[in-house]
């Protein structure tokens, strides 16, 4: 059942209702700390604003009218735009800050990013003002802690019909799909949108097959073959999202467990795989080749890093020697292109002695059970493309809840301890370039290539903002 059936709308395209296709998830709330589909960041990310968000490839203040450290970066000062308003027409204060950040770090999915934060030390000097005091000092506070996720919800309670950014919850569930209204009070503007339906559809060729036939005005994450018959109908725009909006693909080499708790092994894996195919098959030669990092062409990005390329005698003989014979590839189409990369990569390892099966599994559920994801041997994966700042953080080290692959070691977590305490941004970026090459030399994910988003739309639709793939709609209209 879609949207439009569980609330009663019409199918019939207006120019200020706009209809967006996501893939979802039907065990989803609209919890941000729990939150695991597209549809539902969708959103989320559009009922509440944060303090600060990544905008295409930068730090953007969005509640926050200035973020700043002390000397030592161990204290942070918020100061929040002035007349800033809930929908219900109630203030965001400092008080709303703390709450929301509190319920933010109590969360199974967020909670890793707000460890360093002290509450007992922080406080609301006044009602614009929140003073955050961390354990220890984290130069990286904005980028990597509050551009990730730092919404603000009135007195910290995910109520969705109370939002602080451009739209209100109206009617819906993850299951149904989510309509939004505008905030009468978002920032002394209303959207020019009346009303936003958001639907669930798991199938990126169903997706796109909504937005042709007129179900849905807007479709996420289409493949790169449906993009290139999107593109020949002068009725529909493909927008391409590359850097910030690109995903970084990857296999995950789980180190807990044989046998890529050996390190020849895992380095076997990296070299029997081959790119360049993976890149001009799946992505019909549209995405950038990958070399077992995030962030290629953002900022912090180490570039002087030599491209791994494949070798297939070598990884025979290595695989042989270890005894890898047979391994099961869990895969699921998180992204367009997916499982057909899962089944070259079954062709791949075969040129090197492995044979591989496939088990797919259902993309809508794929994310509700994370226990089981980091015990799996050996599976797919994506990330979105973030500078190397927000992404190391959150994919590395022993506390990361999104660490799949389990890897770390002393010179990673001892580079970016340095990178993430030290203020002097030439030695913040030495010390982000040593944990890049330890990932890279030493790491456990086959980052194989860099895959656009690509989102196709009626003619005459305007979305210009995205953070981390997902549209900002306050600003979002038909032209």
């Amino acid at each position: 059942m879609g949207v439009g059936a569980a609330c009663g709308t019409s199918s019939t395209p207006t120019t200020d209702r706009l209809r967006i296709a996501a893939l979802g998830s039907p065990t989803d709330t609209l919890d941000m700390g729990t939150a695991n589909s597209v549809m539902t960041y969708i959103a989320g990310y559009n009922i509440w604003d944060s303090l600060a968000l990544i905008v295409g490839d930068k730090v953007t203040m969005q509640l926050a009218e200035s973020i700043t450290p002390n000397a030592d970066a161990s204290v942070w000062t918020v100061r929040l735009k002035d007349g800033l308003r809930f929908s219900d027409g109630s203030a965001v204060t400092a008080d709303d800050v703390l709450a929301s950040l509190r319920s933010l770090a109590a969360s199974p999915n967020i909670a890793q990013f707000y460890s360093d934060l002290d509450f007992s030390a922080s406080r609301a000097t006044d009602p614009r003002t929140a003073t955050l005091a961390l354990k220890r000092p984290r130069a990286d506070f904005v980028e990597a802690t509050l551009a990730m996720m730092s919404i603000v919800m009135r007195s910290g309670k995910p109520d969705p019909a109370i939002g602080s950014g451009a739209y209100t919850l109206s009617s819906g569930n993850a299951t149904d799909g989510y309509v939004l209204r505008p905030s009468p009070h978002y920032r002394g503007t209303t959207p020019s949108l009346t009303q936003v339906e958001i639907r669930g559809i798991t199938d990126s060729t169903a997706r796109q097959n909504a937005l042709t036939s007129g179900e849905v005005d807007m479709a996420l994450e289409l493949s790169a073959t449906g993009a290139q018959t999107l593109s020949s109908n002068p009725s529909f725009t493909v927008t391409r999202l590359g850097g910030a909006g690109s995903r970084a693909m990857s296999l995950v080499l789980n180190t807990r467990m044989a046998p890529f708790d050996d390190p020849q092994v895992r380095e076997a894996m990296m070299i029997a795989v081959d790119r360049n195919q993976l890149v001009d098959v799946v992505m019909r030669g549209q995405g950038q080749v990958g070399n077992d990092l995030v962030g290629k062409g953002l900022p912090g990005y180490d570039a002087s890093i030599p491209q791994r390329t494949r070798d297939v005698a070598r990884a025979r003989s290595v695989l042989a020697a270890k005894g890898v014979r047979t391994l099961t590839l869990v895969s699921s189409e998180i992204a367009p292109g997916t499982n057909a990369a899962s089944e070259l990569v079954k062709q791949q390892l075969a040129d090197v002695g492995v044979e591989v099966t496939v088990q797919t599994k259902d993309p809508s559920s794929f994310f509700s059970d994370m226990p089981s994801l980091l015990s799996t041997p050996f599976l797919t994966m994506y990330y979105v493309n973030r500078p190397v700042a927000a992404s190391l953080p959150f994919m590395t080290g022993p506390t990361s809840p999104y660490n799949f692959s389990g890897y770390s070691s002393p010179a990673l977590e001892k580079a970016l301890d340095a990178a993430t305490t030290t203020v002097d941004p030439a030695k913040r970026a030495a010390e982000y370039n040593a944990a890049q090459r330890d990932l890279h030399d030493h790491g456990a994910e086959i980052i194989w290539g860099y895959q656009d988003t690509i989102n196709g739309s009626a003619r005459g639709v305007q979305v210009a903002e995205y953070s981390q793939g997902i549209p900002l709609l306050a600003t979002a209209r038909f032209t």
